[in-house]
């Protein structure tokens, strides 16, 4: 277990981390395009909107709610406060996502875990675009803490959570398949929970779709059964590929030789952190929990089918579209934290990271 001291230290350290990995990364992508929406309107009148407007910013509402009204405020005249922003989203996410971990493993592989599905290079575009920072990353990880709440009985406080992720439409594979979870444990309350956000979700989507035909569908009206199957192949394929593939192999060979010598000062500081967390850690619980690993497995199948509905987001892991491969980075997370070996762990998870 890690003392309250230990874990000041340690989330202070992180903090400290982040932001210097993120200062200086600026705006992407459609960042601008978003600034440049929201310069036509004030500050009220992104909260009272009009769903047509928005296209499909409607089908991540939290991270419009949350975070995009910054675009608002913020603008071009402080990248500083957008940086901050992205050191908050990255800091939550590995604080939920270790609380999950934490309820089937050690609290120092949890946080080796939380740390790989954060700051993987597969998906890079999460990390470095504040826009995908705040749908793909915050709110699938907060779905995770929710299930950490439920399970330990915390059900209203879970709820609330469960509920604003469910109108986030990243979060579906995550929510349906860990209301499995609790179904196969035969906790019948906690299952329900789960499967209420997310048929929230699927009636959220429909209703918007039908009574504001103006804003972007995300579902492919004449995909077919044969077209599917297809699509879903490729993204299977090239999931694999992007993730553990030769694309991803080339991405972290290649990315070795633009290190600066702040980013290896870096590296060698958080491993030795990291080591020394192993050290202190008398608790060595990592045993294989199937049910969990079929859980992760079936969020990452049920994302290419998801994406798969779209025929769009073929994965890949160089460009701002690689912010899908996130799902099956939680498997691959999970099962390196098996590794018994202590100091082969830290060592690995600092050299992919």
């Amino acid at each position: 277990m890690f003392s309250n001291t230990n874990k000041i230290a340690l989330y202070t350290i992180l903090i400290l981390v982040c932001f210097l990995m993120f200062h200086g990364t600026g705006l992407h992508g459609d960042d601008y395009t978003a600034i440049k929406f929201f310069e036509k309107n004030n500050f009220i009148d992104t909260l009272i909107f009009n769903p047509n407007e928005l296209g499909v910013w409607i089908y991540v509402l939290p991270a419009y709610l949350f975070f995009y009204i910054f675009y608002n405020i913020f603008e071009t005249n402080f990248i500083l406060g957008y940086e901050l922003l992205k050191v908050i989203i990255h800091i939550s996410s590995i604080f939920f996502l270790y609380k999950f971990f934490s309820d089937f493993v050690d609290q120092a592989r949890s946080l080796l875990a939380s740390l790989f599905f954060v700051f993987f290079v597969s998906h890079d575009s999460t990390t470095f675009w504040y826009m995908a920072s705040a749908y793909m990353l915050f709110f699938p990880s907060l779905v995770f803490y929710s299930f950490h709440l439920i399970h330990n009985g915390n059900l209203l406080k879970g709820s609330v959570f469960l509920t604003i992720c469910s109108f986030c439409y990243s979060t579906p594979p995550m929510i349906f398949v860990l209301s499995l979870f609790f179904l196969l444990k035969k906790e019948f309350k906690k299952f329900f929970i789960f499967l209420f956000a997310g048929l929230i979700f699927i009636f959220y989507y429909f209703t918007i779709s039908q009574f504001f035909p103006l804003t972007e569908n995300r579902i492919d009206d004449n995909i077919s059964v044969l077209k599917l199957l297809q699509n879903f192949i490729f993204q299977f394929l090239s999931s694999i590929d992007a993730t553990v593939g030769l694309n991803s192999i080339y991405k972290i060979f290649y990315s070795l030789s633009y290190l600066k010598v702040k980013s290896i000062i870096l590296s060698i500081f958080v491993t030795f952190v990291l080591l020394i967390n192993f050290i202190n850690n008398k608790n060595n619980k990592s045993y294989f929990n199937f049910v969990l690993f079929i859980s992760l497995v079936m969020i990452y199948l049920l994302s290419l089918s998801m994406y798969s509905l779209t025929g769009m987001y073929t994965q890949s892991s160089f460009n701002l579209g690689n912010r899908v491969t996130i799902y099956f980075c939680i498997v691959i997370g999970y099962l390196l934290i098996l590794i018994k070996n202590k100091n082969l762990l830290v060592v690995l998870f600092s050299l992919i990271l």
